[in-house]
């Protein structure tokens, strides 16, 4: 009769081995093909979006969805009576609903005022509310599923774009509905005009938006992946815990020709009151003033117009 010979310990274990080594190296290059997969429908959807825009503007006089603060040519919904000291919504290109500000941001009697991206959901130009948000998005706070979560506990809605969201109450964060894209209309005559820039932590930061699509910044994207803190920037290999460096980090950007392009990190020299400095995109002083190694603490007079300002003017 003849003796059945199983494996011994020492063939199971080179096996086990040979399999972890393959998984070892197959495993990153598909999560980088996973990657490059949601870059690519990051890049659609704000594609989408660029087409939406140019609907509305068609529909609204040539007025791109409303920023947010207060200014007269824009009508109820997309304003209200309020402050009109501030001109503009305070540095969260994010933020498209509001609970606070009473009365420009938010009435007792219609709710939050619909501001950027929600402009276009609320007047139906695009349908699906997960268009404003990338697929990579890691931060919760910009990520769809968030704020389809019910209302309360006794309410099970999940409509999105409405308030109190019990995401929200969870994290006790703000009362804001949010997405996982900055818009931030740069005005053509932003870049050195008196008048334009407002001065923050030694630096000339914009202190207005475009109104108009006519006035765009054609060298500038006005929509781009979520700029944020460091750590929330979408598409990178990681960030270096001893330097606080991106690794192979890269925006979707939307310019006002309509075309979205993938702008990499790449090196930038300038020169800024008289000093010069040879930096990367991502990695450069702006970024470190903003979200310093190992905090989270946000410098006092610093908002989100400052990294964007800073980081859009070098992509063209």
């Amino acid at each position: 009769m003849k003796k059945v010979r199983g494996f011994t310990l020492v063939e199971l274990l080179v096996v086990i081995s040979i399999i972890a080594v393959l998984l070892a190296v197959l495993i990153p290059s598909l999560q980088k093909a996973r990657e490059i997969a949601k870059r690519a429908i990051c890049a659609t959807q704000i594609k989408q979006i660029g087409v939406a825009i140019s609907a509305y503007i068609q529909d609204y006089d040539n007025k791109l969805p409303f920023y947010g603060g207060y200014d007269a040519s824009f009508s109820y919904p997309f304003n209200v009576p309020g402050n009109k000291s501030k001109a503009e919504d305070e540095g969260h290109p994010y933020a498209v609903f509001r609970d606070d500000k009473t009365p420009w941001m938010h009435t007792d009697t219609t709710g939050p005022v619909p501001m950027k991206l929600a402009c276009l959901y609320v007047k139906s130009f695009l349908k699906d509310a997960k268009v404003f948000y990338c697929p990579s998005n890691r931060n919760p706070l910009y990520r769809y599923d968030s704020y389809v979560d019910p209302l309360r506990p006794e309410n099970n809605s999940n409509e999105w774009g409405t308030l109190p969201q019990a995401y929200n109450n969870r994290i006790n964060s703000n009362q804001w509905v949010r997405v996982g894209y900055a818009y931030y209309p740069m005005d053509e005559t932003i870049k050195g005009a008196a008048g334009m820039m407002k001065p923050v932590n030694g630096m000339q930061i914009p202190a207005i938006t475009a109104r108009k699509f006519a006035k765009l910044d054609r060298r500038a994207p006005y929509l781009t992946d979520v700029i944020w803190q460091r750590k929330d920037l979408v598409h990178r290999d990681g960030i270096d815990k001893n330097t606080n460096k991106v690794k192979n980090a890269g925006l979707n950007a939307l310019f006002k020709d309509g075309h979205a392009k993938f702008v990499k990190d790449q090196p930038i020299s300038y020169v800024e009151r008289g000093a010069e400095y040879n930096e990367r995109l991502l990695d450069n002083r702006f970024w470190n003033s903003w979200d310093p190694p190992r905090t989270e603490d946000k410098p006092d007079g610093l908002d989100a117009s400052y990294i964007l300002y800073n980081t859009y003017r070098f992509i063209n």
